[in-house]
């Protein structure tokens, strides 16, 4: 693997435990203890991507299955390219992975 994807890799995986860190926090609070999950993951994104302002992220996007589709229940920065690395929220963690490769 080339360095650059190396070091790209890198500030990926801090930037999950960054996420990870701020979705724990956030679920401490009153605002975000009794809301649905997916509000505090949206959240913790996007605190991630403003402390993180290397990743070359667009926001956050994801889709829920539960929207009568047969599609999965996945959060993730968009990145702008579907199997480009990025922070993925998907079963419960937060993961460094394309969403691409997730829903194929």
């Amino acid at each position: 693997m080339p360095a650059q994807q190396q070091n790209r890799l890198a500030y990926l995986k801090l930037a999950r435990a960054y996420a990870r860190r701020q979705f724990n926090a956030l679920l401490l609070t009153p605002e975000y203890r009794h809301c649905h999950e997916s509000h505090a993951v949206a959240r913790a994104l996007e605190l991630t991507e403003k402390h993180f302002t290397d990743l070359c992220t667009f926001g956050v996007e994801g889709d829920c299955g539960e929207n009568g589709e047969d599609h999965i229940t996945i959060q993730y920065l968009n990145s702008g390219d579907t199997y480009e690395a990025t922070i993925c929220y998907y079963k419960g963690c937060f993961i460094v992975a394309s969403w691409g490769d997730i829903v194929r």
